[in-house]
C-alpha cells in the first residue's frame, strides 16, 4: 500500500516536471515568435527610413502597404506612411507644374489608390481625398488638349496614344475614350481608302 502511494506522489511528481516543462517550450517559443517580429518590423522601419531620405516614396508606400494587406496596422507606420503619401503628392505637383502629366496623373491615382483608411493619417495627409482627384483630372485634361493638338495637325495616330496615357491612370474618363474612338475610326477609313487607291 505504502509503495503505490509513493508511486502515485511520483506520477503525480513527473506530470507536473513534465507539464511545467511544455510551457517553459511554449512561453520560450512565443517568446522568439515575438522577437522574431519585432526583428523584421525594425528592419522594415530601417529600409522606409533609408527610402524615405532618399525620397523613394513610390517604393517605400510599397513596403508599407505590403504589410498592411498582410494584417499589420497602418498605424505602426504613421509617420512612414504620412511622409511616403505626402512625398508623392510633392512629386505629383511638381510633374503636374513642369508639364508632365502622365507622371502627375499616374503618381496622383498611386496616391489616391493608397490613401490611409484610418482617420488619424488622413488628417496628416496634405492632400484630401477630392483634392487628389482633381489633380487627376487636370492632369487627364491637359494630356487630352496635347493629344486634340496633334488630332488638329492630322497626326491620329499620336492623339490616340497621347489620349490612351490618360486611360491608364483614369481609366473611366469618357471624353478620351470618345476620342479614341472616333480617331480610330477615322484611321481605319484612311487605310481602307488608301489601300483601295495603290
Amino acid at each position: 500500500m505504502r509503495m503505490s502511494a509513493k508511486c502515485v506522489v511520483l506520477f503525480i511528481a513527473l506530470l507536473i516536471v513534465f507539464s511545467c516543462a511544455g510551457k517553459k517550450g511554449r512561453v520560450e517559443k512565443n517568446a522568439k515568435s515575438v522577437s522574431t517580429e519585432s526583428i523584421v518590423q525594425s528592419n522594415v522601419k530601417t529600409q522606409l527610413a533609408f527610402l524615405l531620405d532618399r525620397r523613394q516614396y513610390d517604393e517605400a508606400l510599397n513596403l508599407i502597404t505590403w504589410d498592411i494587406k498582410g494584417g499589420k496596422d497602418e498605424l505602426i507606420y504613421a509617420n512612414e506612411y504620412s511622409r511616403a503619401i505626402n512625398g508623392l503628392i510633392f512629386q505629383g505637383k511638381k510633374h503636374l507644374g513642369s508639364g508632365e502629366y502622365e507622371k502627375s496623373g499616374s503618381v496622383f491615382r498611386r496616391v489616391l489608390d493608397d490613401l490611409p483608411k484610418n482617420i488619424l493619417l488622413q488628417n496628416k495627409v496634405v492632400g484630401k481625398k477630392e483634392k487628389i482627384k482633381g489633380y487627376i483630372l487636370l492632369s487627364s485634361e491637359k494630356l487630352m488638349e496635347k493629344g486634340l493638338e496633334m488630332y488638329r495637325e492630322g497626326n491620329l495616330g499620336e492623339a490616340v496614344f497621347i489620349w490612351k496615357k490618360i486611360l491608364k491612370f483614369n481609366p473611366d474618363f469618357a471624353e478620351a475614350k470618345r476620342a479614341i474612338e472616333t480617331a480610330s475610326i477615322q484611321i481605319d477609313s484612311l487605310n481602307s481608302f488608301e489601300k483601295e487607291n495603290h
